[in-house]
């Protein structure tokens, strides 16, 4: 579990990791628009689980996976 500033930094990391990846696949291997969308979705999908799972925090309290109510 990352806390709020850990987060923002794995993010940063993540997010230019991700863009100088894409760009030179894209620039290698010249996809379709379909394809890149979809590596593009595949890129945001593994960020949306790692907060799903709480590895990802962007919130003042860690949330503990349990429901109120």
């Amino acid at each position: 579990m990352l806390n709020k500033k850990q987060s923002i930094i794995f993010l940063s990391i993540y997010g230019a990791l991700t863009m100088i990846a894409r760009l030179f696949v894209e620039y290698a291997f010249h996809p379709s628009a379909l394809t890149s969308l979809f590596i593009g979705a595949i890129c945001l999908g593994a960020l949306v689980l790692l907060f799903k799972f709480g590895v990802l925090t962007l919130g003042s309290k860690q949330w503990t996976g349990e429901r109120k109510g």
